[in-house]
């Protein structure tokens, strides 16, 4: 799975790379091309998947169950903590270093706020 993840931000990286290319013509027409728009959407769903396939795979190795888990988004770190459990049970209980990394990854913490957005724009 390690490599889906892998896959899933080159072709985020790819999609960016679109965007760039085309943001000048898209400013001098005054409009977003559907190119542009098609690559935003591209980043935006690749993105959500390789969280949501990072928190699946480790809920795979320390946690219980057949579902598959989203990443867990919180506002605040409160909001984070019950959807941790909510997601991957006992977690942050059983490996606090794993949570805690997946808690450095909150909108909530300089410089993330954008993680709040790739569900909402899903």
């Amino acid at each position: 799975m390690a490599d889906s993840v892998d896959v899933l931000i080159r072709k985020a990286g790819e999609a960016l790379k679109t965007v760039r290319e085309n943001y000048e013509a898209d400013l001098s027409a005054k409009r977003v091309s559907d190119d542009t728009l098609y690559a935003v959407g591209q980043i935006v769903i690749d993105c959500q998947r390789a969280l949501d396939m990072t928190a699946t795979k480790v809920k795979a190795k320390y946690g219980s169950g057949a579902w598959k888990p989203y990443y867990p988004i919180g506002k605040t770190p409160e909001e984070f903590d019950a959807k941790l459990e909510d997601q991957i049970k006992g977690l942050a209980a059983s490996h606090p270093k794993i949570a805690k990394a997946f808690g450095r990854h909150q909108p909530y913490r300089p410089k993330r706020a954008e993680l709040a957005y790739l569900k909402p724009l899903r």
